[in-house]
């Protein structure tokens, strides 16, 4: 086997290599898209409960997650 031969056989296995590795991220990443939308949804859910149920509730608690100094002072005692 030449020396080209032996370099081409080596960028050949590093690209399968690299192909494996890509697609086993590709699966992971998917994974976590999913794990992220389940819990985006359960997100949406539970302010939409939360906005039926407790109104006043939900808008302080938008009040304080948009950093109005008003709710920020109620943790600070």
């Amino acid at each position: 086997m030449t020396n080209t031969q032996q370099q081409i056989k080596e960028l050949i296995n590093k690209y399968d290599n690299l192909k494996i590795e890509y697609n086993t991220l590709k699966e992971e990443t998917t994974e976590d898209i999913k794990q992220l939308k389940i819990l985006l949804e359960w997100f949406k859910r539970y302010e939409h409960y939360i906005h039926k149920a407790y109104i006043t509730i939900d808008a302080e608690a938008c009040a304080f997650a948009d950093g109005d100094e008003e709710y920020k002072e109620n943790f600070n005692n």
